[in-house]
């Protein structure tokens, strides 16, 4: 058999968004990840009235958007997918997959335990959150129940045989709770690394950074590119920044409500605002609820007895949402205040005793960012049947789970790869590191065009 392995992006090539890769050695397909686009952002919440004249006509341009479709290609070219390689829990990276194993019944899926249990949440509430929103859902109950039944369990450390020749081994990617990268060995040699979404500097406290993994020569290096070209800034002073803006808004007797990821943001922000304000009345709402418990069964700590901050029902929201007392509010924003944390924003956006933070990406296509980027009382949301003048207070906040350019660049030193690919990014900014940096073996990566690594 020859050694030639091809490499094709299915889906998460130069963009960010429903990753799918395909190895192919000899007639073994092995596929990593199986995610989902972003949804188009069909939401009635609108920026009606915007005071800053250059916000207005960015906003003009960007919320307008095309359908998109959320699936990447799931044609294999007739090979048999019986290996599916998964990196964490992301709906980018995992959530498409029941709808796969619609096709491919006899695909092996493997995943840490963890991850495991956090994508059992994501494959039941997929289908829920589409038929709330009147649209057909991808995949039902029953597949991910099916999807359930084809996971096989895999720890850092212990290698996957493929086939007499290819071997796979999981490792620790940071990121989130149970993501892992996965090192390729050919023949018992190291012949590639498959990073996923990694996390090395950036010390969050509900997952350890990866692993300063080093090679002395590896054929392929595809890697994890969502913030190029940027500088991640340095943790401890983005902590510092976020947990002094919370402490003086409660001391000032205001509400705070953070908006972000259930999936790993939520959990980072708890412990946060738990240091910040350890007398607070805090609160959790959604799914950030059901991801939460996971954080404490396995983490312990900080996240012990996190249960008494769940919000249980809506009697208990609506007290806490018109309470006379100051409280913190975590919940999931799905970028444009998808389920529950639009019932904070609708009641909050008009109210001067309410401070609403963002504290990482925001879509510039979404009613979040409008909401976020906005800096005048005058300016007027629709929520909806109503419009509200936004009278809150704002802040927003740089934390990410990814590496930056320079952990890009230290990757490379550290695995010397003859072929560097670049994959989960933007495709202009991927262009221009790539320019950046010549000599470098990189490559950007383009869905549907096989590159032999």
């Amino acid at each position: 058999m020859s050694e030639e392995i091809l490499f094709t992006a299915k889906g998460g090539g130069n963009e960010i968004g429903a990753s799918h890769g395909h190895y192919l050695y000899g007639e073994e397909l092995v596929a990593v990840d199986c995610g989902l686009r972003p949804p188009g952002f069909n939401s009635d919440i609108r920026p009606v009235h915007i005071c800053d004249r250059e916000l207005r006509a960015f906003l003009d341009e960007m919320l307008v958007k095309p359908e998109v479709n959320p699936l990447p290609d799931l044609n294999t070219g007739g090979h048999e997918l019986k290996h599916l390689l998964v990196t964490h829990a992301h709906l980018d990276h995992s959530a498409a997959i029941p709808y796969l194993l619609r096709r491919h019944r006899y695909t092996n899926v493997y995943m840490t335990p963890v991850t495991a249990k956090l994508s059992k949440i994501q494959w039941f509430s997929t289908p829920q959150i589409a038929e709330r929103r009147g649209e057909i859902p991808l995949f039902n109950e029953s597949d991910a129940e099916f999807a359930l039944s084809r996971i096989v369990e895999i720890h850092p450390g212990q290698r996957i045989r493929i086939n007499s020749e290819l071997e796979v081994e999981p490792v620790p990617a940071g990121h989130l709770l149970g993501a892992v990268s996965f090192i390729f060995y050919l023949n018992g040699e190291p012949v590639g690394f498959h990073t996923g979404d990694l996390t090395i500097r950036n010390n969050q406290r509900s997952v350890p950074d990866a692993p300063k993994v080093e090679f002395n020569r590896l054929r392929f290096l595809t890697i994890d590119s969502t913030r190029l070209t940027e500088l991640n800034p340095p943790r401890h002073i983005e902590e510092d920044k976020f947990k002094k803006t919370i402490r003086e808004a409660y001391q000032r007797g205001m509400k705070v409500r953070i908006l972000t990821f259930a999936f790993g943001r939520i959990q980072e922000m708890f412990a946060l605002v738990k240091k910040a304000c350890p007398e607070a009345e805090i609160w959790l709402d959604g799914q950030g609820r059901d991801v939460s418990a996971i954080y404490a069964e396995h983490l312990g700590g900080e996240f012990a007895g996190i249960e008494k901050h769940f919000v249980l029902d809506n009697t208990q929201r609506l007290g806490i949402i018109h309470s006379k007392k100051p409280n913190i509010v975590l919940t999931p924003s799905a970028m444009q205040f998808g389920g529950l944390s639009r019932r904070y924003v609708e009641y909050g956006c008009g109210q001067p005793d309410h401070l609403f933070i963002s504290p990482g990406y925001r879509d510039s296509r979404s009613p979040e960012f409008a909401f976020f980027a906005s800096t005048s009382h005058n300016d007027v949301f629709e929520f909806g049947a109503y419009r509200a003048a936004r009278m809150c207070e704002t802040a927003t906040f740089n934390f990410t789970a990814h590496c930056d350019g320079e952990d890009v660049l230290d990757t490379i030193a550290r695995t010397n790869p003859e072929k560097v690919l670049l994959v989960h990014g933007d495709k202009d900014k991927m262009a221009q590191f790539t320019e950046s940096h010549p000599n470098r073996g990189l490559i950007v990566i383009e869905n549907n065009k096989p590159i032999s690594v």
